[in-house]
């Protein structure tokens, strides 16, 4: 018999070999028509080496070796912009805060900050940091917590010294960032029901789960194309709804597939699931273990000044014990009301099953061990496995 260490590592390469097939065998998919200008934008991104994408409506940023931003404006058109190497990695954008499009929020892991459009100098188009603060440390499930539970939001510490107030960044002519950022504003969506256009991604050691798509501030992004991309591999890709994600242990996970926490927001409401997500034999395939959702409705308060949102949710504790088991406790149900004009919270109850089959706000994992798969996430009893590791 195999010794535990030799029995666990087994597991794992037989789970990445299963999931990830043999490269030459996987076959592709057919990419259905609503996805062409998505998938032809997947193939600009190899084709340029561009290892990792974050953007939306007003910006871009973008990785190929080295490092750009790009902005669109309406009074100037689309520039971009080398980012600083010492820098660090940009996560997402906001919209431009103001009429004129000078100010744009900015994210990266640990800061908060401002990207102000200067007016034009002797380089031509230039860019400035501005207004750099630490960002909150926030628990990513805090909002289906029932909330007497939600911990505290606590701000992160973080270094001044990678991003400094008043950094000037001049507009470049390389050509990757401005043929990507054109190709991807050549896709913003043409339908007055769809308004927004989003790509997202994580990224490790040259690896990469991306996502992209159309959709609307009222009915957020509800099917996006996303690509598992490796060196050395042929690109798999597939219809989600991944447009709020974030990798745990890649480098265990890969090169057999990801898991990621994802987030589906949708107006006051939302839902968040352990997603693991892989090759397979035609396309992309994923299991969807949710743990999170809430459920909002508005209406006025009653003996009280202003407007409330009723609010019901789901909470499922879990626990991560290995890159390929997660432990799942039971899921507390929950209801309270919010009280927007004094940022209260009152009337909130805590229920251990949901008080009808009508009010649940959908199937919710039962306790136990679960492993993914190509067939979705399966209960297992895989605890004992990684105590032993």
């Amino acid at each position: 018999m195999l010794a535990n260490g030799q029995m666990i590592a087994s597991l794992l390469l037989w789970l990445a070999t299963v999931v990830a097939g043999a490269p030459d065998a996987t076959r592709t998919s057919p990419v259905p028509e609503w996805a062409a200008r998505f998938d032809e934008f997947m193939g600009l991104l190899d084709a340029r080496g561009v290892t990792f994408i974050e953007g939306g409506r007003d910006a871009l940023y973008l990785e190929a070796g080295r490092r750009w931003l790009c902005i669109w404006r309406e009074t100037s058109g689309l520039h971009c912009y080398a980012w600083p190497e010492n820098a660090p990695r940009i996560r997402s954008f906001g919209i431009f805060s103001d009429d004129d499009q000078t100010r744009l929020p900015t994210e990266t892991d640990d800061h908060l900050f401002d990207l102000r459009v200067d007016a034009p100098g002797a380089d031509g188009q230039l860019l400035s940091v501005r207004r750099v603060k630490c960002a909150s440390a926030r628990d990513e499930l805090a909002y289906s917590m029932p909330p007497s539970r939600r911990p505290k939001a606590r701000p992160r510490r973080c270094s001044r010294e990678t991003l400094v107030v008043g950094t000037r960044l001049a507009a470049t002519t390389d050509e990757t960032p401005l043929t990507v950022a054109r190709a991807f504003a050549g896709m913003r969506p043409e339908s007055e029901k769809m308004d927004e256009l989003m790509i997202t991604a994580v990224e490790h050691a040259g690896a990469g789960l991306v996502s992209v798509g159309e959709g609307s501030d009222q009915g957020g992004f509800s099917q996006l194309w996303t690509c598992h991309r490796a060196p050395g591999l042929r690109r798999s890709c597939g219809a989600t709804t991944l447009s709020k994600f974030r990798a745990i242990q890649p480098e265990a996970t890969l090169p057999g597939g990801w898991l990621v926490l994802a987030s589906s927001p949708y107006n006051r409401s939302g839902s968040s699931s352990l997603v693991w997500v892989g090759r397979g034999e035609v396309g992309l395939t994923s299991a969807e273990l949710r743990v999170g959702a809430t459920s909002a409705y508005g209406e006025g308060c009653e003996h009280l000044p202003g407007y409330c949102v009723d609010v019901e949710g789901d909470w499922t504790p879990y626990e991560i014990l290995s890159s390929t088991c997660v432990k799942i406790e039971s899921t507390v149900h929950w209801k309270a009301t919010h009280v927007r004009a004094q940022n209260r919270w009152i009337r909130e109850k805590i229920f251990h099953k949901p008080r009808s089959e009508d009010e649940s706000l959908g199937e919710v994992p039962a306790p136990g061990t679960y492993r993914p798969g190509l067939e979705g996430w399966k209960a297992a009893d895989c605890a004992r496995e990684s105590e032993r590791r």
